[in-house]
């Protein structure tokens, strides 16, 4: 399955995928990967239980580049909008807020480990109050760190899969499906 027939909605595609690999300075390594990805996900993001996903924007914040680069295809592909904003955490509070809200999304998917040594509940906690039209989700490789993001304002948590997204859309759409019902 390549990129959807209809021309507005695969032109829509394209400039998301743009938009994500240029204001990240995505390495031409990383783009052919990026695209590869992004194909693999068409096979199932028309499944019914993705239904949550499809009017949402949803952004991805994260300080390592290959989880970008695995997940945001699936929130392109799965999603209204998907975008991923490679953030290491120097920049501080300031400027992510500035960088998520440029994005407008719904939902924000936040790590919790950044280089700099700030958990993305740190940052939940600061954003929670200003940012209160948006859902945020902790999103980890360590399970662990579920009850801390619900308690800094998290409406759910997902384990991060390190190679596989597919799992991680169903249990998105699965949050956002409570949330809403």
């Amino acid at each position: 399955m390549g990129l959807p027939h209809r021309p507005i909605e695969r032109l829509k595609v394209e400039q998301q995928v743009e938009k994500f690999l240029d204001d990240n300075n995505i390495r031409e390594r990383y783009r052919k990967q990026f695209r590869i990805n992004l194909m693999e996900v068409l096979a199932y993001c028309e499944d019914a239980a993705l239904q949550p996903l499809k009017d949402k924007r949803v952004v991805m914040v994260d300080d390592a580049i290959n989880m970008l680069i695995t997940h945001v295809p699936a929130l392109i592909g799965c999603c209204e909008s998907g975008y991923g904003i490679h953030f290491d955490g120097r920049g501080g509070i300031e400027e992510l807020c500035g960088l998520i809200q440029e994005s407008e999304p719904d939902v924000v998917l936040m790590d919790y480990d950044f280089d700099t040594g700030v958990g993305g509940t740190v940052y939940l906690t600061e954003l929670h109050p200003v940012m209160p039209n948006i859902d945020f989700v902790g999103f980890s490789t360590q399970g662990s760190f579920k009850a801390d993001f619900l308690e800094a304002g998290a409406i759910g948590f997902l384990r991060k899969d390190l190679s596989e997204p597919k799992g991680s859309m169903f249990d998105l759409a699965g949050i956002l499906a409570k949330q809403e019902g």
